[in-house]
Parts: C-alpha cells; structure tokens; sequence
C-alpha cells in the first residue's frame, strides 16, 4: 500500500480573500425622479446624490429630468448619463444662478449627459481638484444675467481638472463655455463648439495647462483667451501652456472683437501655439456664411487678430489663418526676452495690418523673428482644408 504523499495529506486550506469595497449603481427613480413625467425632479435627484458614497456611481436613465432650482454635487461624486447622451437634465434657476453647484470640488465626475439652463450650469466657488467634466452636451445662457451664463466656472484654482469631449452648442446669448481662474496640470480638449459665443477665458498662474484639439464653427468672439492677470516682472507665471491642433472656421458675423486665440500670458514659460487652423469663412469660401458683423465705426467689416501672442518664451509654429483678420500672427512679445519666434506659419487672404506682425506688450513694443517657412498673403483660392485629429 501506498504512503499518501505530504501534499495529499496536508489540511486543505480556504484561501481567505481579501476585503473589499463594494460599489453601488444609485438609480434616481428609486428616489423618486421618473424621466419625462413634467415634474420637478430636484428633490429626488438630490436625495440619490447624497445617498451615493465614493465609488458609486449615480446612473440617470434615459429620457428628460426637469429641475426647478440648483442641485449640489459634493466631492467624490460621480454621476454618469446613459450611453450616447440619451439622459437630458432641463434646469429653472433664477438669473444669476447656476443649475449645478460644487461646493468641495474634489474627485467629481460628470459624465454624457444633456444638460440645459437658462443661465449658468456648473459652477465651483472655489478650488476644483480632479474634477471631470466629460462627453456632455451643453445648452445654456438664454435666460440669464451678464457673467453668470458659462457652462463650467471654477473662481479658485483648477488643479487636474478634466473638460473633454463635450459639445457646446446653440448658446449664442451665453457668455463663454468656460472661465477658469489659475491652473495645474488642466486639460480644456477635444471639445466641439458650435453656435457660441465664446469659447473662454482662463486667467491666472498655469502649469501644463492644455487646450488641444477643439473643432468650432460660428462663434462669435474668440476660441479662446488664456491670460496671466495674477503674474508680473516680480512674480513671474508657470511653464507649458499648449494651444495645439485646434480648428475653427466660420465665424458668426465677426466684428472686430473676434479674435481666432488670444494667448498673451506675458510672463509664463514654455508656451506652444503650433498647428491650428483659423479661418473666418467655412472651408474653401471667402464671405462667412451668415455675412458680417458691426464694424464697429472700424470702416469695412472685418475680425481681430487670427493669433495674439505673448510669452516669456515659447514657439509660434505650423499655424494656418485665413480671412481678412486686422492681422494674422500678431506679437506683443518684447525684445528683451527675444521676441516671438515664427516658423512654417500660413496666411491666406489680404490682412490691413499685414499677415504678421507687433503690438505694444507688458515689456514694450513687441517684436517677431522669422525663424522660416512664414508664408503670407496668400490667396483665397489656394487655402487648404482643414485636417482633424482625434484625441
């Protein structure tokens, strides 16, 4: 007979697992929020917001919230809509509210939904950290008081704050999609404007601040408006600001205050415009489609600036702007930090100030260096399509 092996013979042993936090799906209408029933849905929206802890998830179901007032979102929240933005919240708030308030904007995450508001939509009146704003639909600002009306607002420091793949559309009596204060390691990205006023204005102290990949047609003022109001001489601003691969064409009757991108955060470090298409007409024309704006006692219609810079340092590269803009490139770069360095930048129809050149900055009179392959002046007739890229 055989001897049973020590293995054979060993005690058998139930691994035990380790412990583990289980995360819940909350579902509104178990609090009593039913889509598309015509009734104030904002208790019951808020009771499942507080009932969620972190890691749950707050999952609307498909179809039309109406809430009457402001929710509140607290930290390490998310709250996801179904797939393909098929989950919509409609909000009445007075006319200097916002429909949705973070009031410890920390580890938030709102995620594919439809959201509409007559005045503002989400705001945090203080610091935001790791606040994720994804693949939303925005309509906002039609029944609103002046400077209340953006999409997202955050009055403190945006600290890896996420607003990706969202689309901001038919919100032409809005104020900006987005108004952020000082920023790190922020991303503003792969966003689609359409029919909007502006499309921001971020002020303050930033490093690796990232606004790449945006596409839009008729807005009315500018792309975008990175500035650096908090830096000076004496207390200089971060380093990496990055407007990159941004298209936008068509603009809605353009006067003199549309600029493409406004970029002059004067003392920051490392910033890159390179690779953008500007065009004040759709693609291949030569008029925008809905004709011109006031020129305001300007003369002739015509925009601003197709691109406003000023830095530290940094690189003006691979840019294309097309249309009568006042001016193409334009350089507030002053000649103690070298100016601005040019390179392999496009210019397609007549500009009365010229296809690149200077204005006064915080250091003086700016000045640009043409560091090669700056073509100006170009016709009409021979501009180039744009070429997207997917984030």
């Amino acid at each position: 007979m055989r001897e049973p092996s020590a293995a054979a013979s060993a005690p058998t042993r139930l691994e035990i697992l380790e412990n583990r936090l289980l995360f819940n799906t909350i579902r509104p209408g178990d609090f009593g929020a039913i889509p598309n029933d015509g009734k104030d849905d904002r208790v019951a929206l808020q009771a499942a917001i507080n009932a969620a802890k972190k890691g749950d998830i707050v999952q609307l179901a498909p179809g039309q919230y109406d809430v009457d007032g402001t929710i509140a979102i607290g930290a390490k929240k998310r709250v996801r809509g179904e797939a393909n933005r098929v989950s919509k919240i409609v909000f009445s708030t007075r006319r200097n509210q916002y429909a949705i308030v973070l009031p410890k904007a920390g580890d938030v995450t709102i995620e594919g939904i439809q959201l509409q508001a007559n005045c503002g939509v989400i705001v945090a009146p203080g610091d935001a950290k790791n606040v994720h704003i994804l693949d939303n639909d925005f309509v906002w600002g039609y029944d609103g008081k002046y400077y209340n009306r953006m999409a997202f607002r955050v009055f403190g420091m945006s600290d890896h704050v996420k607003i990706v793949g969202n689309y901001f559309h038919d919100s032409p009596f809005s104020d900006r999609n987005v108004d952020l204060a000082s920023t790190w390691s922020t991303t503003y990205s792969y966003n689609t404007f359409y029919r909007i006023h502006d499309g921001g204005h971020i002020d303050g102290i930033h490093n690796n601040l990232r606004f790449i990949g945006n596409t839009g047609s008729k807005i009315e003022r500018m792309g975008i408006e990175i500035q650096d109001e908090l830096a000076s001489a004496k207390h200089p601003g971060g380093s990496g600001i990055y407007v990159e691969d941004n298209v936008f064409t068509d603009w809605y009757k353009p006067n003199p205050w549309s600029f493409g991108l406004s970029v002059p955060p004067t003392w920051h470090r490392n910033v890159v415009v390179k690779d953008n298409y500007l065009s004040v007409f759709a693609p291949g024309q030569d008029e925008p489609s809905e004709g011109w704006g006031n020129p305001l006692g300007q003369g002739r219609p015509r925009p601003g600036y197709g691109i406003e810079v000023d830095f530290t340092s940094g690189e003006v590269s691979g840019n294309t702007v097309i249309g009568p803009w006042v001016m193409g490139i334009c350089s507030a770069v002053g000649k103690s930090v070298g100016g601005a360095p040019l390179s392999d930048n496009s210019a397609y129809g007549e500009m009365a100030w010229g296809s690149f050149g200077t204005e006064g900055g915080n250091r003086g009179p700016g000045i640009w260096t043409d560091d090669g392959g700056n073509h100006g002046e170009m016709p009409l007739d021979k501009q180039p399509k744009p070429k997207h890229k997917n984030g």
